[in-house]
Formats: structure tokens, C-alpha cells, sequence
């Protein structure tokens, strides 16, 4: 009787996560969408230093991680949502800096680190499936992300 609660409640936690996570990647393209909508409210030169912006593009682990066995779920959950949250971070620094972050700055100060902590979220993501299933192929070539003005 007390595995079934335990079970009950890693489900449970495991679905707020998810939750959480869909919230957290459906805000963040609210907010894109509220950014293009007010551009065009703004003036020529506003829109000038609109359309430098930089944006963070990484392939989404979540959808290539659909399939994951339930033992590894919680874990994987948790995972990706540190993931998005690294995301996040890399945004907030590349909004800091400005439009005048050059490309060296951004491949050193934002995209290496995120890329390593992407890899390290990976890597713990596939021991996790590799402990109750297969791994899957592919998890190294998601780690890399690119930005793009």
C-alpha cells in the first residue's frame, strides 16, 4: 500500500513538472508574441534596435524525449525543465549585454557555457533511461544551441 502512494505521488510531481514546464515554454512565447506585437507600435529607430535582438535557438530535447520509460520520467522532467531555465539564463545575459555584444562575447560567455550545461543535462537524462532501458541515440547532438539576431 505505501509503493502505491510513493507511485502516486512521483506521478503527481512528475506531471507538475511537466506542467510547469509547458507554462514556462507557452509564457515565453507569449511574450515573443507580445514583443513583434508592440514593435509595431514602436517608432523607425525603435524598431531598428528591436530587430538586433539576439535569440537563443536550441533543439528541443522535449519533444526527441517523448517516449521515456516511467522509472526515468521524474528525472528526465526535471531535467528538461532545468534546461529551459538555462535557456532562460542565456536570454537574461544576451538582454543585459545589449545590442552590443559582438560575436566572441556570445560564443564564450553564452553559448559554451550553455552548450557544457546542456551536454551535462544530457548526459544525466541518458544514464537515467540507461538504467531502467535503452539509451537513446542522438542526446549529445542536442546540446549545442546557436543565436541568431
Amino acid at each position: 500500500m505505501r509503493n502505491k502512494k510513493r507511485h502516486k505521488r512521483s506521478r503527481v510531481i512528475g506531471l507538475t513538472v511537466v506542467g510547469v514546464t509547458a507554462l514556462a515554454v507557452g509564457g515565453g512565447a507569449l511574450l515573443m508574441t507580445d514583443n513583434d506585437a508592440s514593435a509595431a507600435r514602436q517608432s523607425a529607430g525603435q524598431q531598428t534596435s528591436a530587430r538586433t535582438a539576439m535569440t537563443v535557438k536550441c533543439p528541443d530535447a522535449a519533444t526527441r524525449l517523448a517516449s521515456v520509460p516511467q522509472q526515468a520520467r521524474p528525472t528526465v522532467d526535471k531535467e528538461l525543465a532545468t534546461m529551459d531555465s538555462q535557456v532562460a539564463d542565456a536570454y537574461k545575459q544576451l538582454a543585459a549585454r545589449g545590442p552590443g555584444a559582438d560575436r566572441d562575447w556570445v560564443r564564450t560567455r553564452v553559448l559554451e557555457p550553455l552548450t557544457a550545461q546542456r551536454r551535462g543535462a544530457l548526459n544525466r537524462i541518458g544514464n537515467e533511461i540507461d538504467r531502467v532501458a535503452s539509451r537513446p541515440s542522438g542526446l549529445d547532438t542536442m546540446a549545442s544551441c546557436t543565436v541568431q539576431e
